[in-house]
Formats: structure tokens, C-alpha cells, sequence
């Protein structure tokens, strides 16, 4: 801190922002200590010696969105979120294969399918894991539409629709198989959606200016159409009607999978 004025050791006078004066060197303030370097506060660490390192940031990323969710049980958490990323992964490799794979693959194609029920159960286990988390935590914050929890379950519930919509194509044109191998597909990523809807409850009760829980009802209501005319063409005795019944009972069958997680998903604002 500069003084101006008189030195009050000799008197003499002192220039505007002198720190000492200079006919008898009395300093005039002290300059402030260095703080020691701490663990309470890292970035005063020396040179040399690393940083709070990258983990913390992780662990800190992950306690906010646990806070943000309202979820407490971390061991938990980490299961049903574990079994989510292991259902995604096992999904994402063997899925493609299965889709891609021809009548005459017969072996890679049960193999593929035996892995897709695998990821199933497993994103099954880990939407379980979810409903229980949500019940124990109780409600997290208000959400709206804006909100990238909203954007990211949306984005893979609209991905898990692609799915499913591209079996039915499969299943108009009489590819049994072919449908099939879409719809296992779908089936997981429906599993893990339910799980992201449920843990996260990223549903405004408003979208836009329609009420959530219409666009739900919505849903509801064309799976069961679909799964009534599914099933309707499913008894018929033409090979190609049967077909395209059983692929209309699965895409049903994946949109109610969905519209669960979306129920799941609302919450009330506050």
C-alpha cells in the first residue's frame, strides 16, 4: 500500500505512491506474505509437484450430478450406472453384427443374439437399479426442456424409435429375421432409456405448451393399436402378413417400453 504525505520516521517529504522514503529508507508498508502452499489450496502448490490431478474433476462432475438428481447412494448409482454403459457397449458392437449378418450366418447371427439378451438384462438390471435410486432420493429439481439431461434421455429415446421403426420396414417387406435383429437391438436401448428417464426425471410437466403427460398418454395409445392390429395380422396363415403382425407387436412393444420411461421421467416443478 503507497503512502503520500511525511515519513514518519525523519519527516521529509514524500512523493505520491513512494513505498520507502528515500532520505532515510523507512518503508513505508510491508509487502504482503506469500501464502504457504496447502492441500486446502492446491494451486499454490510449488512448481514440480502436480495438481489436484484429473480425478478430483471427475469425482466433483459426478457428486454434481449426483446433487442435481437427488441421488445419495453412490455405490448404487455407480451399479446402475456401470450396467448401463456395459448394456450400451455389448449393444453398439454386437447389434450392427446381428442387423448385417444374412440367413446364411446362422452361427454368428446366435451368437450375436445371445450377447443382444445379455445387454438386454443388463440395462433391464440397471433401469431396476434407477426406479430404486429415484424412490430413495425422492424428487431432484425442476427441469424444462432446455435442461441437457431433458436433451440427452430424448435424444436416445428418439434413437431407440429409429430402431424400431426400421424393423417394422424390415417387417412390411417380410423379413422375419431381419425385423427381428432391429427390435433386439431397440429393446436395449429401450431399457437404458427407462433407466436414464428414471434416475434423472428430465420431463417438464410442460413441453412447450403441451402438457407432458398427453404426449405420454399419446404414446400409450398408438402401441396399443399397434399391438392389437399386430395382432390381428400375426394370426393370419399368409407367411408375409404374419410377418409384418409380429413386427408391429414389437414396435409396440418398444414405443410402451419408452412411454414407461417417459411417465418415469415426469416430475413437478417447485
Amino acid at each position: 500500500m503507497a503512502i503520500s504525505g511525511n515519513c514518519p520516521n525523519c519527516g521529509s517529504t514524500l512523493p505520491p505512491g513512494a513505498t520507502a522514503c528515500a532520505r532515510c529508507g523507512h518503508r513505508l508498508a510491508e509487502p504482503a506474505p506469500e501464502e504457504a502452499p496447502s492441500a486446502a489450496n492446491p494451486l499454490k502448490e510449488p512448481a514440480g509437484r502436480p495438481a489436484a490431478g484429473q480425478t478430483l474433476d471427475v469425482m466433483e462432475e459426478f457428486n454434481k450430478v449426483r446433487e442435481r438428481w437427488g441421488v445419495a447412494d453412490s455405490q448404487i448409482f455407480l451399479a446402475a450406472l456401470g450396467m448401463a454403459v456395459l448394456a450400451f457397449l455389448i449393444s453398439t458392437v454386437t447389434g450392427p453384427s446381428l442387423v448385417a449378418a444374412g440367413d446364411d450366418a446362422f452361427g454368428r447371427r446366435i451368437d450375436n443374439a445371445v450377447w443382444l439378451q445379455l445387454a438386454f438384462g443388463l440395462a433391464v438390471g440397471s433401469a431396476a437399479l434407477a426406479v430404486y435410486i429415484r424412490y430413495e432420493a425422492g424428487p431432484p429439481r425442476a427441469s424444462t426442456d432446455s435442461d441437457i439431461d431433458f436433451k440427452v434421455v430424448a435424444g436416445l429415446a428418439g434413437l431407440t424409435l429409429v430402431f424400431a421403426l426400421l424393423g417394422l420396414f424390415k417387417g412390411f417387406d417380410g423379413s422375419f429375421d431381419g425385423a427381428d435383429s432391429w427390435f433386439r437391438y431397440a429393446n436395449v436401448y429401450a431399457a437404458i432409456v427407462v433407466a436414464g428417464f428414471a434416475i434423472s426425471r428430465p420431463v417438464p410437466r410442460e413441453l412447450g405448451t403441451t402438457p407432458s403427460t398427453r404426449i405420454g398418454v399419446g404414446a400409450v395409445g398408438v402401441a396399443g393399436a399397434m399391438l392389437v392390429i399386430g395382432l390381428i395380422m400375426g394370426l393370419s396363415n399368409d407367411a408375409d402378413t404374419f410377418a409384418t403382425g409380429v413386427a408391429l407387436q414389437a414396435a409396440g412393444t418398444v414405443l410402451v417400453i419408452v412411454s414407461l420411461g417417459w411417465f418415469l421421467g415426469l416430475r413437478a416443478e417447485r
